[in-house]
């Protein structure tokens, strides 16, 4: 009668264990593949918008082409003496580049030779390569997240080896009538199970 007793305790034992492990692995499974398309999507964040850093940048580049002929027309009205047409020149610069070259008057640049250019004052600052800037803070954090996410998704991948683990020992453990290998086998079921309970508490979740 005891032996039968103990014997029903240690399949009860043994059925909790797997089920637990049953569960852990596809708790940890889910997790995987969420983590898997969260990498999915940081990874499209991360080319839109080093895409747009680009177009950006290119366009940033165009309208510094433009900023740069313009002043070089007013330059040489003003250097010509040409008022009406250095006006005509002024009256056409871009907003983006009014406030450099305001600073830039305010340098005296005729009689200081050693004022930069108005391109090389902080003043100026177009906002497209101010938009390239931002869009390339945001595809480094996109790219951050998604190297979270890839590492999450194969710590999770890589704790359904100890439930795996669990589930084969577990139902090895029932095929051994000497006790204490049967015993140790489920001793050590449990102990891959724990492990991977620990691990899947300290991983971040979705």
């Amino acid at each position: 009668m005891s032996v039968q007793l103990s014997e029903k305790r240690l399949e009860i034992v043994t059925a909790v264990i797997l089920a637990l492990a049953s569960l852990l692995t596809a708790w940890s499974a889910y997790q995987a593949s969420a983590w898997s398309s969260e990498q999915a999507t940081a990874a499209q964040t991360v080319a839109l918008k080093h895409l747009e850093a680009t177009r950006a940048l290119a366009h940033g580049g165009q309208l510094q082409i433009v900023d740069a002929i313009a002043f070089g027309q007013w330059l040489e009205a003003s250097r010509a003496s040409d008022e009406k047409l250095a006006q005509s020149y002024r009256a056409r610069f871009r907003a983006d580049f009014i406030p450099a070259f305001e600073a830039w008057l305010k340098l005296d640049p005729e009689n200081n030779p050693s004022a930069p250019w108005p391109f090389e004052l902080p003043e100026y600052a177009p906002k497209q390569i101010a938009k390239a800037d931002a869009a390339e803070v945001e595809a480094s954090a996109a790219s951050e997240r998604f190297q979270f996410a890839n590492d999450t998704s194969t710590a999770y991948v890589r704790n359904t080896l100890f439930t795996a683990t669990t589930l084969f020992l577990g139902a090895l453990a029932g095929r051994f009538a000497y006790r204490p290998v049967r015993y140790g086998v489920l001793a050590l079921a449990g102990l891959m199970l724990l492990i991977a309970f620990v691990n899947a508490a300290a991983l971040p979740k979705i």
